[in-house]
């Protein structure tokens, strides 16, 4: 299984957000009720019983909020920022990094010499708040944080998005998935690219939901209330994401294949369980969401997708006889979807991504290899609803690369190639060789003349 970026950045530390605390934020100085063992480098040391205490109010708000009960005490421990980017390398496998720089550089989505460590690294940076382990089913929250007040009051009322104090019920959120809908188990299945995608924006956008159903609740409006103004809440999120989501300065500035997915898990995912909140019976089918979740980022974009049980193109790539005798060996064999396919037509316009032309999507299947020389080259085989949306592709796939006739034939002759028969899209990425593309040209015409026209399922009001 590939692990997403976006997947990856959560392995490392499940949510981030907040900041460093105001200048003005005295550190509390050490006591017998305070002081605990000294720290490990990536253990930390366990909370303290004043510092338990500090947290009490927010276990409440976070069963209160999401209509779950812990089922038995969440083990905590304090970590210091430093200790945090330690625990955060440890999490970044090596075989995870380099299968993404593989399969992104193959598509066009990261530069070649990008070092994708330091990248997620830099994103992450010393923003995080706290985060919740699955892997040891444990909530850590940095020490400097722990010495801010989370008390509720009259002066405490509104409250921001990325207070530390609401990032913490985020975190005890995913201890209530944890422990109700079994977030752990859950996390270790093996996943396609974008289901792995779908089911991250169901975790993060129910945690999403239930910290702005904590806020809302403390300034006395009700979730039901939103839940009726799904349309113009959408509109303000597409505008201004950042007001659902963490952020940092290096996420602002990271390429858009690690940007997008990541907001997307916040916004999108938040506003994928307010309509099956509001259209199936609250938070239960948020519930049955984590059970049975997704099976494409195309279901969280177009939640009545969701509702109406449809489902994208199933798609299995042939073998490629010319490639493997020409030395090509397959690196990869992923699902897309249509987040990261709109990533990809974004290319053509220096924009995050083009979510029109990917808004069609029907099903896809990549398969990134490499030659001996150390070369990469993408194989997609690509559907569309219906031929009109797959001509709407193959003008943003095209547009990827110079328009102009002669810069588009010296780019084709080189290494490019799209595709078109029906509704299916052929793209093939960096592979020169003119009898190794005309076997891939075969096999796709065959798979295209074989394919059945898209079933749609009935629509779904989602309000």
């Amino acid at each position: 299984m590939k692990r997403t970026l976006a997947t990856l950045l959560t392995a490392a530390l499940c949510s981030c957000g907040g900041g460093t605390p105001p200048a003005n934020s005295a550190r509390a100085p050490a006591t017998n009720q305070t002081q605990a063992t000294a720290e490990t480098p990536l253990e930390g040391r366990p909370m303290s019983l004043h510092e338990r205490s500090k947290i009490e109010p927010l276990l409440r708000a976070a069963q209160e909020v999401r209509s779950l009960r812990f089922a038995h005490d969440v083990p905590m421990q304090v970590q210091t920022a430093a200790s945090i980017r330690h625990s955060m390398e440890s999490e970044l496998e090596d075989e995870d990094i380099l299968k993404n720089r593989n399969f992104y550089v193959a598509l066009g989505l990261l530069p070649d010499d990008v070092d994708v460590r330091e990248l997620l690294l830099d994103v992450l940076g010393e923003q995080v708040v706290g985060y919740y382990d699955t892997k040891l089913s444990r909530l850590t929250l940095r020490d400097d944080v722990m010495n801010q007040s989370f008390a509720f009051g009259p002066s405490t009322r509104s409250t921001s998005m990325d207070s530390p104090a609401m990032v913490i019920v985020h975190e005890l959120v995913h201890a209530l998935q944890d422990q109700n809908l079994g977030l752990s188990a859950a996390e270790e299945l093996d996943r396609s690219d974008d289901a792995g995608n779908a089911f991250h924006a169901v975790v993060e956008g129910d945690a999403t939901l239930a910290m702005i159903a904590h806020l809302m609740h403390r300034n006395g409006v009700p979730l039901y209330m939103l839940a009726g103004q799904i349309p113009m809440l959408r509109q303000m999120l597409s505008s201004q994401p950042q007001q659902a989501t963490p952020g940092s300065e290096a996420l602002m500035h990271a390429p858009p294949i690690v940007r997008v997915p990541l907001l997307s898990s916040y916004v999108d995912g938040m506003l994928f369980c307010i309509t099956i909140y509001a259209a199936r019976g609250g938070w239960e089918a948020v519930n049955q969401a984590h059970r049975t979740p997704p099976v494409s980022t195309e279901q969280i974009l177009h939640p009545e997708k969701f509702l109406a049980g449809e489902l994208p193109d199933a798609i299995t790539l042939p073998e490629f006889g010319a490639l493997a005798a020409a030395g090509w060996r397959t690196l990869t064999d992923d699902t897309v979807g249509e987040l990261e396919m709109g990533v990809y037509f974004g290319l053509a316009t220096h924009a995050d991504s083009n979510k029109a032309a990917a808004a069609g999507w029907g099903g896809d299947r990549v398969r990134v290899l490499q030659n001996a020389a150390g070369d990469l080259s993408a194989v997609w085989f690509t559907t569309w609803d219906n031929e009109a949306e797959a001509v709407e592709a193959e003008a943003a796939a095209r547009a990827i690369f110079p328009a102009t006739p002669a810069a588009r034939a010296a780019a084709t002759a080189r290494s490019h190639h799209e595709l078109r028969v029906g509704r299916a899209l052929l793209i093939v990425r960096n592979l020169s060789d003119a009898q190794e593309y005309a076997s891939v040209e075969s096999a796709f015409r065959a798979f295209a003349t074989a394919l059945p026209a898209h079933i749609v399922a009935p629509s779904v009001d989602a309000h």
